[in-house]
Order: structure tokens, then C-alpha cells, then sequence
């Protein structure tokens, strides 16, 4: 079981970047993280439970409709055993009653669209970007993808750490200490690949140690990257989309935070790089290769037809497009939501019955932000 320590963490982050140049250390810092004033980093891996039910806060409070209908029974089945084990982590690694199910549901939700994207009969190869509490990664591994994934703030890449070694023992690989390059690693691997990358090896893939993946999700970090490190991760993940007989591209189901970030650079980026939106709905969003695209017959969106569906910020300016692109997804999809027939308040009730009761079921940032939203 590799769980790294703060310190095992710190000391290998220094030699990285004692070796690597100036603006890579630039391109790879958590600027928005530093902007804001969140807390990235930790002193000691005590901390790490700050960060078991964070990024979707906001989402599902006390005062929301619990009647709302969001999952199908078969997601809810998934949710239970899910919730379950993250119950037992957060019980053996912080000593704590909860379940981080505001983060949970949100991730299901991508999964769901993920799924539909993913070719049904292969196991394709997942990176993640910036995976956060690392719960999209649990997922994909419980369900048998082989998966990979990278992160620049040293508080969540050892609470992924912690969440993956707690959970896979040794067939989760963390690849923070040692030599061994990500290429390196991934040939000699016996599936399922279950890897940890931290960023200082993330970028020595470039430009020509690059393994194939078949899909990059980046779910709400690609407005809070460094315009650099968009690029870097833009032109890696198309040199790691090695068949384009299958559908390659990046998904994600919101662009982060975007202060005074302009979307369209976002999107004049993915289609300088050769991709353009096949998925462009609220609630997912899925850029594919030009080159998978074409091969698959599917029809893509021109970028000024993108740049119109999107208001000054990251609002979606829904039912303004009238183009038929990716017809499988956007009506499966539809077709889930529509069966969609688990509520909020059976999702809590499942919580209060696991955790001993309802006062154990919003964590103390969902409550904190409760009472000071006007």
C-alpha cells in the first residue's frame, strides 16, 4: 500500500522542482486556489478530512426540494455501495461520521454521461485531470476502466493518495516516489491500471514519452489552469489518442471557476488544438478529435456556433442550438433523466439511516455556506 506522508510528498515536489525550468513551475501551480485564498496545502495528513466533501457544497442544501427526482434505481443501487465504502473510509481514516454525498451525486452525474461517450464493448483508457476528492476515480476503478489521473495541489493528490490506498491496497500504483516514468510504469502494468501520477511526472510526458488514453475528463479545472497549462494538456491528449477509429475527446460538466477568465479563449484553445464540441448541453460538455469525429460520422459544431451558446461567463444560453450533433447521448441521456425516479429525500433517508441520524449529514462547509447565502 503506497499512502505517502506530507513530508514523503514535500520532499520528492522539491527535487521535482529543483529540476524543472521556471515557467513549467508557473504553468503547474493551483493559481486559482492561490487567488482565492482556498487552502491547497496541508502540514500534516491529519488535515486531509477538510477535504472529504468539498467543490459541490453549494448544491444540494438543507432548504433544496427534497422531491427532486435525480437518480434512477439503478444509480441509486451504485450510490448505496459507493456511499458505503466512503463511509468506511471516512470512519477508519479521520475517525468521522459522514458521507460526502453532495460531491457524490454530482460525480454521478458526469458518470452517467461519461458512460454514454465510452465505447461499450472495450475498457477504454481514462486520464483525469484534476480529479479533487478523487470520487470519479473510484468510480471508474469499481467499475473495471483502467484509469489514471494527476493533480497539482498537494492537499487533494494525498487525499486521493489516502482514498485509493485505503481502498485498492496494492493494486492502486502511486507514482509520486521513485524514478520510474509514467510510460515506464503503464508498460509494465497488468491490468486494471490503477495510477496516481503527480504533476512534475504528468509533464515529463512531454514530448515524447505520451501513453495512450481514450478519454480525458476534466471536469471544472479547465477555466482555473494556467492558459499554459490548458495548451500543455490540449496538444498531450491528442498525441495520446493513438485510434481514432473510437471516439477520443475530453469531457467535463462545467468549466470551473471563472473569475475573469473569458470562455472563448477556452474554446478558441480546444479548437486551435484540432478539437471541436460534439456534446454541448448544461449539464456535460464533450470536445472531440477532429480526426475521431470525422471517422465516427458525427456531426461537430463550428466554433463561432459555440462561442453563441455561451454567455460572457460559463452560463449555457439553453435552447438556442438547433444543431443535431451526438443524438445517442443527448437522448439517452434525456431518457435517464426522464426515469430518473430516486428523490432527495430518499437519498437522505438512506443517509440518516447509515450515519445514526439526519444532523450527520451536511458537512460543516455545506452548513457554513448555507447560513451565509442571502
Amino acid at each position: 500500500m503506497s499512502m505517502l506522508s506530507v513530508s514523503q510528498y514535500e520532499l520528492a515536489e522539491e527535487a521535482a522542482r529543483a529540476r524543472h525550468p521556471n515557467r513549467i513551475i508557473e504553468a503547474f501551480s493551483p493559481i486559482i486556489f492561490e487567488k482565492l485564498n482556498y487552502p491547497h496545502r496541508v502540514r500534516n495528513t491529519s488535515e486531509l478530512w477538510k477535504y472529504l466533501d468539498v467543490m459541490h457544497e453549494a448544491e444540494y442544501l438543507s432548504n433544496r426540494d427534497r422531491s427532486q427526482k435525480i437518480l434512477t434505481p439503478q444509480e441509486f443501487i451504485f450510490f448505496k455501495r459507493i456511499a458505503l465504502i466512503l463511509q468506511e473510509f471516512a470512519s477508519e481514516e479521520f475517525q468521522m461520521k459522514a458521507i460526502p454525498w453532495n460531491t457524490l451525486l454530482g460525480t454521478l452525474r458526469l458518470f452517467r454521461h461519461v458512460q454514454l461517450i465510452l465505447d461499450p464493448t472495450n475498457k477504454n483508457r481514462i486520464l483525469e485531470i484534476g480529479p479533487g476528492c478523487g470520487y470519479m476515480g473510484l468510480i471508474l476503478m469499481l467499475a473495471g476502466y483502467p484509469y489514471a489521473c494527476t493533480d497539482i495541489s498537494q492537499a487533494f493528490y494525498l487525499f486521493q493518495n489516502h482514498l485509493f490506498a485505503s481502498i485498492f491496497k496494492d493494486q492502486f500504483q502511486e507514482l509520486a516516489l521513485g524514478r520510474e516514468s509514467v510510460m515506464e510504469t503503464i508498460a509494465t502494468t497488468q491490468d486494471p491500471m490503477r495510477l496516481h501520477i503527480p504533476w512534475w511526472k504528468y509533464v515529463e510526458m512531454w514530448p515524447e514519452m505520451i501513453p495512450e488514453f481514450d478519454i480525458i475528463v476534466a471536469d471544472r479545472v479547465l477555466s482555473e489552469m494556467h492558459p499554459n497549462s490548458l495548451v500543455f494538456l490540449l496538444k498531450t491528449a491528442m498525441k495520446s489518442f493513438r485510434n481514432p477509429s473510437q471516439i477520443k475527446g475530453i469531457v467535463f460538466s462545467n468549466w470551473g471557476y471563472i473569475g475573469d477568465r473569458n470562455i472563448s479563449a477556452i474554446i478558441d484553445a480546444f479548437y486551435s488544438c484540432g478539437y471541436a464540441a460534439a456534446v454541448l448541453q448544461s449539464n456535460v460538455s464533450f470536445f472531440a478529435t477532429r480526426e475521431s469525429a470525422k471517422a465516427n460520422g458525427l456531426e461537430i459544431l463550428e466554433k463561432h456556433h459555440v462561442e453563441q451558446l455561451f454567455s460572457d461567463t460559463t452560463t449555457f444560453i439553453a435552447g438556442t442550438h438547433k444543431f443535431p450533433f451526438f443524438h445517442n447521448v443527448i437522448q439517452t441521456s434525456q431518457l435517464l433523466q426522464d426515469h430518473s425516479v430516486v428523490s432527495i429525500q430518499e437519498i437522505i433517508d438512506f443517509l440518516a439511516a447509515s450515519l445514526g441520524g439526519e444532523e450527520w449529514i451536511h458537512s460543516q462547509d455545506a452548513r457554513f455556506l448555507d447560513y451565509v447565502r442571502l
